[in-house]
């Protein structure tokens, strides 16, 4: 064998030996593609997952705030019906007529505990008051900026009893219950 023929021959070793490791090159890289697209494929199907999830959750989100924010507007607008009623009632005692006026004022002046004072009262209803006053006290009568009802300073305090008073105050939790429970709000 001639120097050219071994070299021949190793050289088409050498080819083959190329040729099998180009082949496992090859097959190996299909292989590690073929591995890697399925580690993405499974990594997007599981981000999808986690991106359906985080929709769905936020969608609820949305749809809850939504109706906690519409549950809080019609309270709102209910709150402020029963105070628009408060002030026309407040607006209807003021302009009741004088024997409606005495009905109201007399058992408020009643339970009054004390007998001496300053009681203070509209102008307009001065004289109305007066017919109402029990027996046996001794109030100096004023006239004062209210509208309805009264207010009596006494050596034991102040007893505001005035229209404004009494349905912003007093009354107010009962009188809103009644008015909800009228326009069927609860």
């Amino acid at each position: 064998m001639a120097l050219q023929d071994i070299l021949k021959k190793i050289l088409s070793e050498a080819d083959a030996t190329i040729k099998l490791l180009q082949d496992e090159a090859a097959v190996s890289r299909k292989k590690a593609d073929k591995q890697a697209k399925e580690k993405q494929s499974k990594a997007l199907a599981s981000l999808d997952k986690k991106t359906d999830l985080a929709l769905a959750s936020i969608d609820k989100k949305i749809a809850s705030m939504a109706r906690r924010e519409k549950a809080r507007m019609i309270l709102a607008k209910k709150q402020a019906i029963i105070k628009d009623l408060r002030g026309a009632l407040q607006t209807r005692l003021e302009k009741a007529s004088d024997d409606l006026y005495a009905k109201i004022i007399t058992p408020l002046l009643a339970k009054v505990p004390d007998k001496k004072g300053v009681l203070q009262v509209p102008k307009s209803r001065l004289d109305i008051t007066k017919k109402c006053l029990p027996e046996g006290v001794n109030f100096t009568l004023e006239t004062g900026d209210l509208k309805g009802g009264f207010i009596l300073k006494s050596s034991t305090g102040e007893i505001d009893s005035s229209f404004e008073s009494l349905i912003n105050d007093e009354f107010k939790a009962s009188l809103e219950i009644y008015l909800a429970e009228q326009l069927k709000f609860v």
